[in-house]
């Protein structure tokens, strides 16, 4: 069984130069309604840990084990924690050229989807450098898509490139004259986000969490899932026993 932290015991959000590009306004409508005429709506998921980033996780990762156990020369040549050079390519169906965005009437599957009038979506083949590109950016897609904060996804000390002139953290919960332990993160020109190089990016950041002292959890969802993956993959695929599945609030986080 694998748990992660549910709710971080330190605030997460610091001041690395981005209040301007803040939008309140912001409308999270980022789950598509594909072939019908009806609008995006925004989805029906936890914020944390980040179920895309968790689900993406354990399928890439778990992938990555089935090469690493291949043993096939030129691809299992990888640490199973850092990156992989298996490329591919990859086509959505939200992106394949053929489905559409607000069909004029309610989709009929009696008519082929080319006949039906909507707005046509752009064909996109999508190339991946590797399965570990592909978990980072399937995580990464949906704090900039506005529907997740980052840390639902992964820790910033892993992903994020330091700044080499750390000044004094501020928290939305601390004054500016406040310290902390973190550095402070770099940012681009435009003062957006600066990210590791996906192949510098390791998911090695834990926490403690309120309920259970003196354990370290790992912090969002990508990591979360790769540690499924091991789970399961190491299993055998066998079920969990019933004395090690969670009972009471670590059931599905019901009471």
């Amino acid at each position: 069984m694998v748990e992660g932290i549910p709710d971080p015991d330190r605030p997460p959000a610091i001041d690395d130069g981005t209040v301007a590009l803040q939008d309140p306004f912001w409308l999270e409508l980022g789950a598509p309604s594909t072939n019908s005429n009806r609008i995006p709506f925004k989805p029906a998921f936890p914020a944390y840990p980040l179920g895309h980033a968790t689900f993406g996780a354990a399928c890439f990762q778990m992938m990555r084990l089935y090469y690493k156990n291949s043993h096939r020369e030129g691809i299992a040549d990888f640490d199973v924690d850092g990156p992989d050079s298996i490329a591919f390519d990859f086509v959505s169906d939200e992106q394949d050229g053929r489905n559409r965005d607000n069909l004029r009437d309610a989709f009929d599957p009696a008519v082929p989807v080319d006949d039906q009038p909507g707005v046509v979506r752009a064909a996109w083949k999508r190339r991946f450098s590797s399965l570990w590109e592909a978990m980072w950016e399937n995580a990464v897609s949906r704090v900039w898509l506005g529907v997740h904060w980052r840390f639902d996804a992964f820790s910033s000390r892993d992903a994020l490139v330091s700044n080499e002139t750390p000044r004094p953290n501020t928290t939305k919960t601390s004054s500016s004259s406040s310290t902390g332990s973190l550095p402070l993160y770099a940012v681009e020109a435009d003062q957006s986000t600066s990210y590791k190089p996906v192949a510098e990016v390791r998911y090695t950041s834990t926490g403690s969490r309120r309920d259970r002292p003196g354990k370290d959890f790992p912090v969002g969802g990508v990591p979360l899932g790769i540690g499924i993956a091991k789970d399961i993959f190491q299993g055998g695929l066998k079920p969990t026993p019933p004395s090690r599945q969670p009972t009471g609030r670590h059931r599905c986080g019901r009471l």
